[in-house]
């Protein structure tokens, strides 16, 4: 057993290793571009974000409007029959919204899905309630919150795949209705937002649906309407690092290069050390 856990880990650090050490020098390599100039394909934008029209984009914890969060909240528990008290995760969520980045010489829609997200904010905290916003005692608290938020007018560094396509030009909601009728009729894609699987979609699901579909009709309208040339960042072919950060380039940097000592320490500790047990079952 703790062979198997050492070779994981070996395993683990080598894949940790690889993959920070290969975005580092993905961020350092790729030059930074204007918005106005950028050619077509993997591109480095920095600038400042704001927005898209119409609805919105609100952290359901705090309440607070953003770019983009991810929240988590979970329950503490008991385990077995040792009544052990742990956390058990019980909601979690991450916002979809399309939102923009601008340089001065011109913006770009940046959709966030598939992205690594490294936020401008990120607060946890405890309470004894699911409805508590202020912090708590960490050893009597039922619940523990996690937020994190990408905030407006804030600096950005964003990395990915850079097209320029046709923006919307039908009518917003016309085009969100037609999206929630066809998901009406497909019960499989229902069936997804029934978080607590009771068998139907209650008030709160059927509102991350309709945000689902409002998310959904703006990006078929982006590229459909032929009409103006927008600009728009996504993941592209997942080939390639997409990442979207609140800290700055040096410090992304810095970070991954951190994240790869991590994990080559894991591989030099992990694969001897398998191996080292190894030789030792068989000589026994």
């Amino acid at each position: 057993m703790w062979c198997l856990g050492a070779t994981v880990a070996g395993f683990g650090g080598l894949y940790l290793f690889l993959r920070s050490l290969i975005r580092a020098r993905t961020i350092e390599d790729v030059p930074t571009s204007r918005i106005r100039s950028a050619s077509q394909g993997y591109n480095e934008l920095i600038g400042t974000g704001r927005n898209m029209p119409g609805p919105q984009i609100v952290s359901p914890l705090s309440g607070q409007p953003c770019l983009w969060y991810r929240y988590q909240i979970d329950e503490r528990t008991s385990y077995g029959n040792s009544g052990e008290r742990g956390w058990k995760t019980i909601e979690r969520s991450t916002s979809h919204g399309l939102f923009i980045i601008e340089d001065g010489t011109g913006e770009c829609i940046v959709d966030p899905e598939g992205a690594q997200v490294i936020p401008h904010f990120d607060r946890r905290w405890y309470g004894d309630s699911m409805s508590a916003r202020n912090g708590g005692w960490t050893f009597t608290a039922q619940y523990r919150f996690r937020e994190q938020r990408i905030e407006k007018g804030y600096p950005l560094y964003v990395i990915g795949d850079f097209r320029t396509l046709g923006s919307p030009s039908c009518d917003m909601q016309d085009n969100i209705a037609d999206v929630l009728r066809e998901l009406k009729k497909d019960p499989q894609r229902m069936h997804a937002f029934d978080r607590n699987r009771d068998g139907s979609v209650d008030q709160n699901e059927w509102e991350l649906a309709r945000r689902w579909a409002e998310r959904e009709s703006r990006r078929r309208a982006l590229k459909e309407s032929p009409t103006e040339a927008r600009n728009v960042l996504s993941r592209g072919d997942g080939q390639r690092a997409y990442i979207l950060s609140g800290k700055s380039e040096s410090e992304l940097v810095a970070r991954y290069r951190a994240q790869g000592l991590a994990g080559l320490t894991m591989l030099l500790g992990g694969i001897p050390t398998a191996v080292w047990m190894l030789l030792a079952r068989f000589a026994a």
